[in-house]
Order: C-alpha cells, then sequence, then structure tokens
C-alpha cells in the first residue's frame, strides 16, 4: 500500500523534527553555529551539515542535500516519499 491520507501525512510533516529525525539517523552529529556537523552517510566525508532553522541538510564533500527531512529519508534509505513518511511515523510513534 503506498497511499497515505493528506490528513496523516500532514500530522506526521507536522510533528517531525528535522534535527531529531536526523541524529536518530546520524547519531554523531555535533553542534557548530547554527548547525550540526557529522559524517555524511553517502561518502563518508566529514562535510554533512544539518541546518535546522533553515530545515536543509547537505553535504560538502558529495553535495547530497536536501530541503527538508523527509528528502533526507528518502536520500539516506532509498525510500519512495510514502515509504518515508511511514517511516518518520514510526520513529514518531504516529
Amino acid at each position: 500500500m503506498s497511499f497515505i491520507p493528506e490528513d496523516i501525512a500532514k500530522q506526521i510533516l507536522e510533528q517531525a523534527d528535522l534535527l531529531d529525525i536526523a541524529k536518530q539517523l546520524i547519531p554523531a552529529l555535533k553542534k557548530k553555529g547554527a548547525s550540526q556537523i557529522g559524517v555524511c552517510p553517502f561518502c563518508n566525508g566529514e562535510k554533512f551539515t544539518v541546518t535546522p532553522s533553515k530545515s536543509i541538510w547537505k553535504c560538502f564533500s558529495c553535495n547530497e542535500g536536501g530541503k527538508d527531512v523527509v528528502s533526507l529519508v528518502m536520500a539516506i534509505g532509498k525510500r519512495s516519499y510514502p515509504d518515508a513518511l511511514r517511516f518518520i511515523a514510526g520513529l514518531l510513534k504516529i
């Protein structure tokens, strides 16, 4: 089943925090200014950055990046959008 009702998707997105989810997927993130930095899950470079105030994430070594928590979960887990929402819902226990 790939369909997720719009109201459920909205609830997931409202509750999902980019930094909280990123820390669960990339546990070694460390605060640096307004961002968190760590080892990139894609290239193992040390320039992976999560900037919660802008809701963006990017590796400055391999240029992988995105604009929200769903794109991060999709990229790391090679998941579709509905599967990423389900994964996030599971982490949030929704």
